[in-house]
């Protein structure tokens, strides 16, 4: 596919603070607003049967993931860990992560320019959207 290896650089989002507001978990004001107001970047490859995720961190620093389409693994957020797992459909990954707090999926569509992630928390009724350019 024409965006495994292209980074993908936030541009624009909706709906993304009252998301952040809406996490039952325990996130210092200060990390929560270098969420919000980061411009984070996104890249996918492939290998094999195995995607890696990558992105970079509030911090500057870069994490990533290495993921099997439909296998559970742990993961770790905002101190809280809980299971995950990574459905890929075609350009399309969708990820659900359970926590004690909730179910946070994240879906992530990906074109050769363009990365729409859409978000959704089981503890709020609306649907957050980051939209990423490719670089």
């Amino acid at each position: 596919m024409a965006y495994f290896g292209k980074e993908f650089v936030l541009d624009r989002q909706e709906n993304f603070t009252e998301f952040i507001e809406s996490l039952k978990m325990e996130i210092p004001p200060e990390i929560k607003k270098a969420v919000i107001n980061s411009k984070s970047l996104a890249k996918i490859d492939k290998n094999g049967d195995e995607y890696t995720l990558s992105s970079v961190k509030v911090d500057g620093s870069t994490s990533s993931r290495t993921f099997k389409s439909g296998v559970e693994y742990e993961e770790t957020n905002f101190g809280r860990t809980g299971k995950a797992v990574i459905t890929v459909d075609g350009d399309t990954f969708t990820q659900v992560q359970k926590y004690p707090e909730g179910t946070l999926t994240t879906t992530r569509k990906f074109s050769p320019n363009e990365l729409v992630v859409t978000i959704t928390f089981s503890g709020w009724d609306g649907e957050a959207k980051r939209y990423y350019k490719a670089k």
